[in-house]
């Protein structure tokens, strides 16, 4: 006992079960401690794993709400797992129709908008039945929009869990391409030069004739290959030949509105070539029948492969991102590239193996070459910066659209952007997204257009003007002949001293200046051209330098530099005359009396398409070397507004001019297959250069004229052959002046008559070129099979150039533009009778 208590003493074997005991329960509770840990943290990775999936989610669904597609995903109980706003957009979708999520339903709402909806139902039905198809087509709407429908199985790992459906709007391309579509087909033809092979045809016959490019095309040598039209037939695959015959006779009866068709035909080396054949009937015989057609080959064979790899290369498509038509790349928070899909890397060439998870603005060095901010930056922090480096660029919500000008792969090109941040499911910006589109070709083929719309205008704008100009100058020269013409006679019946003389020489005279502002109007139609030859551009302004000096301002300097051994130019060098006096003098006036220099020069340059169809009204002229003389002065320079109509005739800018020197330049150098570039500033000057084609020979074609002695004028009789009753009174009177006996005639069917009744007596016929119910051209065939050896001189108010054309059998004994004196008229009747004699 200690203490009053008694000690227990237990037993060793108790005491070690209760330290064993003890020792469980911690180890149980140690292992209670441990289980706690690994839930928190399974808990924790659990957590993490879904807020990745969250993020990847929201990146997806971001993505689709950036594409300019509609994307619609179906799994395959028919429900709808996903879709982005453009296609609800796009397909007018009532939220109560989404949010069905029943596919069936859709449909039904779908199919109702289309002109086909049974066919649209059907071509679902069947691609739901072959999961594993892919399909591209187009849909047409009732209200007339036009979409482009792509869908192909959607995999989740190499099992198939349901399909995507992508939607393009391609109403505006579509008529885009319809305009562009009927212009090719207005210029097509025009512009044959341009193509590679172009063949004439007899349809009557089969008989053809080809080009030179439509053999080697077809691998024969030119000189060996002749072509008729079984021959053709018998090149054609054997797919192909009902197809063509088919348009061919359908084209023929006027079922269709041109003649047009791909095919394959045969090469010399047994290989399909693939053609694009277009052909126009430009001849029919009496019964109406087409006789005569003209046509080319192109060669589409490259088209053809670069459209086979196209339809490969989206047969190809696998993955979402990358099934999108347009260029697309992401970055996160940090700017790193997350996104790099394979339309952008054909954009640029860059392989997303390389630029993916690079950060630093490195997504714009394919673009511009170095790092700097872009549209996507815009989308994560506004910055006014960066907005400034845009042609365009609209908000729209938290969605930015720009263009902007970029060198890609060493071409300049036009890019349509749109960008928009990336949200996760909280709502929280994780990155953004830019989709690109090139749209340089639909931009230059709507600028391309638009330019061919305003040339195509003033062209006919020309034309019409020209006609015009050309029919009053015809019409006022044979008023004018009545004037000369009587003016002439008055002198001859008055005494030299009678006091009238002098008023009726200045009649006269301002008849001819009437006469002269006729021919600048002709000149101004294209038909001033009268007598061609071979000539030094820089001879004819040494030549005229004189004359030159006295036509301009005395505050003018006048400075030359003209090439020498020029090639020569086949032109009519009164008319290079004018040309050169009318554009001095256009400078002279445009210093303004102020001192100034105006520099002449001449010399030689090869042309290219581009060079050429920047010159005033393209006429589509042939690349090649030309002659060119240039005018510039240093005077106020013109403004746009006025060079766009300096060459309108009768437009000028001073108080007293005509407006018809630049017009009547324009139409001269038509007239003679030449270009005229005009060059100015306001306060810098201006500069005219005209383009003439040279003579390619060296070897100078000089042209002599025959030298006849002319016969005195001893009498006879003269036919007279004109419409007019006024010229012919004044002829009547001109003629018997001279000693003639004259008959008269209104038209080619009196004059015929007249010469079956009187010919024997008759010595000579002075025609009329233009006259109802039988003209000049017809009559003087008639007149010499009845008469071969009766001279014919032809008469006309247009000019010698532009009528004796219509002649190229020849036979003219001469001719003579109205209005002419009778000084002129003796002339022309001498040598006309010494061609008789002879």
């Amino acid at each position: 006992m200690d203490n009053g208590k008694e000690d227990i003493d237990y037993p060793g074997e108790i005491i070690e079960a209760v330290d064993r005991e003890e020792q469980e329960r911690r180890s149980i509770q140690e292992y209670i401690f441990q289980l706690e840990e690994a839930k928190d943290t399974a808990t924790e990775q659990v957590k993490a794993q879904e807020e990745d999936l969250q993020e990847t989610v929201s990146l997806l669904q971001a993505t689709l709400e950036s594409t300019a597609d509609g994307i619609l995903v179906i799994d395959l109980a028919g429900r709808i797992v996903s879709y982005n706003q453009k296609f609800a957009k796009m397909w007018r979708l009532p939220d109560e129709v989404l949010k069905s999520h029943d596919d069936a339903r859709a449909l039904g709402w779908l199919s109702q908008q289309l002109k086909n909806p049974q066919v649209f139902l059907h071509r679902v039905k069947e691609l739901y039945e072959r999961p594993h198809e892919q399909s591209l087509d187009i849909l047409e709407f009732i209200d007339g929009r036009i979409f482009e429908r792509f869908t192909q199985a959607q995999y989740l790992g190499d099992r198939i869990v349901g399909r995507v459906w992508s939607f393009r709007d391609i109403t505006e391309r579509r008529r885009v391409e319809e305009v562009l579509k009927q212009s090719e087909q207005r210029l097509k033809l025009a512009l044959s030069a341009a193509n590679r092979g172009w063949y004439d045809v007899n349809v009557q016959t089969g008989e053809a004739m080809v080009s030179e490019e439509y053999a080697r095309m077809l691998g024969y040598e030119p000189e060996k290959f002749s072509e008729t039209a079984d021959r053709c037939i018998a090149r054609l695959h054997p797919d192909d030949r009902e197809a063509v015959a088919t348009a061919y006779h359908a084209y023929l009866k006027g079922e269709l509105p041109e003649y047009r068709i791909e095919f394959r035909q045969q090469t010399k080396s047994g290989d399909w070539l693939w053609t694009l054949s277009m052909g126009s009937i430009v001849e029919w015989d009496a019964d109406g029948k087409p006789r005569r057609m003209l046509g080319t080959h192109t060669d589409i064979s490259q088209r053809k492969r670069v459209e086979e790899a196209l339809r490969e290369s989206e047969r190809q498509l696998a993955q979402l991102i990358d099934f999108l038509p347009d260029a697309m790349f992401a970055i996160d928070r940090q700017g790193k590239i997350i996104i790099w899909n394979r339309a952008i890397e054909e954009m640029t060439g860059v392989k997303a193996d390389s630029i993916l998870n690079e950060d630093g603005h490195a997504y714009t060095i394919p673009f511009y070459g170095i790092r700097r901010p872009a549209l996507i930056d815009l989308a994560l922090a506004n910055d006014p910066d960066i907005e400034k480096k845009y042609l365009f660029i609209k908000r729209e919500g938290d969605i930015l659209e720009a263009e902007a000008e970029v060198i890609l792969k060493g071409e300049n090109r036009l890019l349509y952007a749109k960008a928009r941040p990336l949200y996760d499911s909280q709502g929280n910006v994780i990155g953004a997204v830019e989709a690109i589109r090139d749209i340089t070709e639909r931009q230059q083929a709507e600028e391309e257009r638009a330019k061919l719309e305003a040339r195509m205008r003033e062209v006919q704008k020309l034309e019409s003007l020209g006609v015009l100009a050309g029919g009053i100058a015809h019409d006022f020269n044979n008023l004018l002949m009545g004037i000369m013409g009587n003016a002439d006679l008055a002198q001859l019946s008055l005494s030299p001293a009678s006091p009238a003389i002098p008023y009726l020489q200045e009649i006269t005279r301002a008849s001819q200046r009437a006469a002269d502002l006729c021919n600048q109007m002709l000149a101004y139609s294209g038909k001033g051209r009268f007598l061609v030859r071979r000539y030094n551009l820089s001879e004819i302004v040494r030549e005229m330098a004189r004359m030159l000096e006295v036509s301009i301002s005395k505050k003018a300097m006048l400075n030359y530099r003209l090439a020498d051994a020029l090639p020569a130019v086949e032109a009519d060098a009164t008319q290079l005359r004018q040309i050169i006096m009318n554009l001095i003098i256009n400078a002279s006036e445009a210093l303004n009396d102020q001192n100034g220099v105006i520099t002449l020069s001449t010399s030689v340059m090869d042309c290219d398409r581009r060079y050429l169809s920047e010159s005033y009204l393209d006429d589509n002229l042939a690349e090649g070397r030309y002659v060119f003389l240039k005018v510039s002065d240093s005077g106020a320079g013109i403004d746009e507004e006025t060079r766009q109509r300096i060459f309108d005739p009768f437009f000028t800018t001073k108080f007293t001019g005509r407006g018809l020197g630049l017009a009547a330049v324009l139409g001269i150098v038509r007239g003679h297959r030449g270009a005229i570039r005009v060059a100015s500033e306001p306060d810098r000057g201006t500069t005219f250069t005209i383009l003439l084609p040279a003579v390619l020979s060296s070897r100078e074609e000089m042209t002599t004229d025959a030298v006849l002695c002319p016969t005195p004028l001893q009498g006879g009789t003269v036919l007279l052959v004109d419409d007019d009753p006024g010229v012919r009174q004044v002829g009547v009177r001109m003629l018997r002046s001279l000693g003639f006996s004259v008959l008269t005639a209104a038209d080619g069917q009196q004059a015929l008559e007249l010469v079956q009744a009187q010919g024997d007596d008759i010595d000579c016929v002075l025609l009329d070129l233009t006259m109802p119910r039988m003209g000049g051209e017809e009559t003087f065939v008639k007149l010499r099979a009845l008469r071969s050896n009766i001279p014919v001189i032809l008469s006309s108010g247009y000019n010698e150039q532009d009528v004796v054309q219509h002649f190229y059998r020849g036979g003219l004994a001469g001719f003579i533009q109205k209005p002419y004196s009778l000084t002129k008229l003796r002339e022309i009747l001498s040598e006309a009778l010494s061609l008789r004699k002879h």
